[in-house]
């Protein structure tokens, strides 16, 4: 008997059955005769696989009584991560692939330890997934691809050239090309080499067409076939067990990733950034848009790992602008929201022209600032070209003069001067005007035309008269117009305004009602354009069997009736308040909906059961900008 037999002690060797076989014997000699079959680049040279060991085996023995036949490197010996116990087997690490093959050549007799066969095999190499620690990206061999050309004598898709099936791919949604993978080799290869040239993915409800959440697997899949050259990536709504790691798969599969959003992405904090940062360095966007998870621990770990980071939008998130002072001054886009610290701590908000003097777009939204604050915005900041902010006081206008390259502004307030707004800023081109009441908007005759280069207007809760809503046909280049609880627009003026906007392709107007006139007038409008106008109006049956160019002009019904005209919000001593409609729930002590909907009054206010439903409507739909 060997060395490795003669050292039991105290075990036994296994009994025997009477004609002197043990089946087991069979099944250990059958794997060892089929463990050839393992494909050459898994099998781990120099190593081979123990099991069967007993508990009491420790690794010093195992290398002990494995030396007495291969000279030894290392032994191995797996444990339970709990309780530190053997788990029965381990790993030997030998000097040269002639030494596996003598301990796999050893007899049956040769593999006892204390009084336990055990059994030896080619050890295969450690699979990592993306996520886990090692894992390291690695490029498919031919092996896994079928190269041969296709047979010219069986007609079929296969004989497409690579570029008409690049062009294939391209016209099917990502569920379907990740699908084409299983059909043959080649089309393997061909996906794979097509997602390679790719250097934007959004794996979204959008544009995979399937329901969120998405698991691990399928957003490592995606990233395995177009990681590598990956620039920008957005990814949503993903599950439990991805979202444990996320950042760190990116990390992993995306090394030159440039932007990154992860917009409503829960578990993404400050572990997540310091794993994400590790394997990409190059990253210069980051959008953590309503991460709720996202906090100031993150938002530093993210500045200290990136500082040259361009973009960061934390919209929706923890951070309450603790590290505005340590923001990079390569920084050109700045998005936060409800901040109310920076209303009461003093040049709080001013920290970010101090640090960011090159950024060109800032959104600060519900982030109050003061008339001063704007003033030092405009003076430090002077490539500001898009301005996102809400000013409480009235007298704020002449501080944007100070923005000489302002084109996009989004103006929330109590009280908003048009006329000044306007001659302050004359070179706007994307202006959207928010108040909270409709009568606090200052629009007594209101020239539009001031601005010349003026593409897109949105306007809500605003007055203003048909004489100033006609001089936007004076805008050339206006394309967009959304007109936002307004009392009444008259169809003239929105005739005039479309037949002097060559360019305009959509209109969005809830409180108008698109009568058999006016769609005539439009319709011969359209008839000398090229292009498609959309019109989103209030919904009117007096649409049926009118005849249009319905390829020239589509007709939408607006449906978000918090954008629709609010009788409340007027005054009922001013003239243009809806007297028409029953307020006499504001003196009752009962609700809204009780009010107009008990059983005994709908006699009674018959006549306003179709204004209660709208009202109805607007109470319980909010708005789409809200989650």
């Amino acid at each position: 008997m060997s060395a490795i037999g003669l050292c039991l002690s105290k075990w036994s060797r296994p009994v025997q059955h009477r004609n002197g076989y043990n089946p087991r014997w069979r099944n250990r000699r059958q794997a060892n005769e089929t463990q050839t079959e393992i494909p050459e680049d898994l099998i781990e040279p120099g190593k081979v696989f123990v099991s069967d060991l007993r508990r009491s085996v420790t690794e010093p023995l195992l290398h002990e009584l494995i030396s007495r036949f291969v000279e030894v490197e290392n032994t191995i010996i797996i444990k339970d991560r709990n309780t530190r116990r053997s788990r029965g087997y381990g790993f030997v690490k030998v000097k040269t692939n002639e030494d596996v093959e003598k301990l796999l050549a050893l007899p049956e007799a040769d593999r006892f330890i204390h009084g336990h066969a055990v059994t030896i095999k080619r050890a295969k190499k450690k699979i990592t997934l993306p996520g886990d620690d090692g894992y390291v990206r690695q490029s498919l061999s031919d092996r896994d691809f079928d190269l041969s050309s296709p047979d010219p004598a069986q007609p079929s898709i296969h004989m497409l050239v690579d570029d008409v099936l690049f062009k294939i791919f391209s016209y099917l949604p990502t569920k379907q090309v990740v699908k084409c993978e299983r059909v043959c080799r080649r089309w393997q290869m061909l996906l794979h080499c097509y997602y390679s040239k790719k250097v934007n993915l959004e794996i979204t409800e959008d544009s995979l067409g399937i329901p969120a959440p998405f698991c691990k697997s399928l957003v490592s899949k995606l990233l395995i076939l177009s990681g590598p050259n990956l620039r920008s990536l957005k990814v949503q709504k993903i599950d439990f067990v991805a979202r444990q790691n996320i950042l760190k798969i990116i990390g992993q599969l995306c090394p030159h990733l440039e932007v990154l959003d992860v917009s409503r992405t829960r578990g993404i904090n400050f572990l997540q950034i310091s794993r994400l940062a590790q394997g990409c360095k190059t990253l210069k966007g980051f959008m953590a848009k309503d991460c709720t998870d996202f906090d100031e621990k993150a938002l530093h770990q993210l500045l200290e790992c990136y500082p040259r980071l361009e973009k960061l939008d934390v919209c929706g998130t923890s951070v309450y602008g603790k590290n505005l002072s340590i923001l990079p001054r390569s920084l050109k886009e700045l998005y936060i929201e409800r901040i109310p610290e920076l209303c009461h701590k003093k040049n709080s908000i001013t920290q970010i022209a101090d640090k960011c003097p090159n950024i060109e777009v800032l959104e600060l939204n519900e982030c109050v600032v003061s008339k001063e604050d704007l003033e030092y915005f405009g003076k430090h900041c002077l490539n500001l070209a898009k301005l996102t902010v809400y000013m409480p006081v009235s007298d704020f206008t002449p501080a944007l003069s100070h923005f000489k390259k302002l084109t996009d502004l989004t103006l929330m307030g109590n009280t908003v001067n048009l006329n000044q707004l306007f001659s302050s800023l004359p070179q706007l081109e994307v202006l959207n005007v928010d108040t909270f009441f409709q009568s606090e908007i200052q629009s007594e005759d209101t020239d539009f035309s001031v601005l010349e280069k003026l593409k897109s207007l949105k306007i809500t809760q605003a007055a203003v008269g048909r004489a100033s809503l006609r001089t936007l046909a004076k805008c050339k280049l206006l394309e967009a117009i959304y007109l936002f609880k307004w009392n009444s627009v008259p169809d003239d003026a929105v005739v005039a305004i479309i037949a002097g906007c060559p360019k305009l392709n959509k209109l969005v107007c809830p409180s108008l009602v698109p009568v058999k006139e006016f769609v005539d007038k439009v319709d011969n409008i359209m008839k000398g354009r090229c292009g498609k106008l959309v019109i989103e109006a209030r919904d009117s049956i007096t649409l049926l069997g009118l005849h249009y160019d319905r390829k020239k002009i589509e007709f939408i019904p607006s449906r978000n009736y918090g954008y629709m005209y609010d009788p409340f919000s007027y005054d009922s001593e001013s003239d243009d308040s809806d007297v028409s409609f029953d307020g006499g729930w504001y003196d009752s002590d009962i609700d809204f909906p009780e009010y107009y909907l008990d059983e005994q009054d709908f006699l009674q206010f018959d006549d306003d059961l179709f204004e209660a439903a709208v009202m109805l409507a607007a109470w319980n739909v909010p708005d789409s900008g809200h989650y």
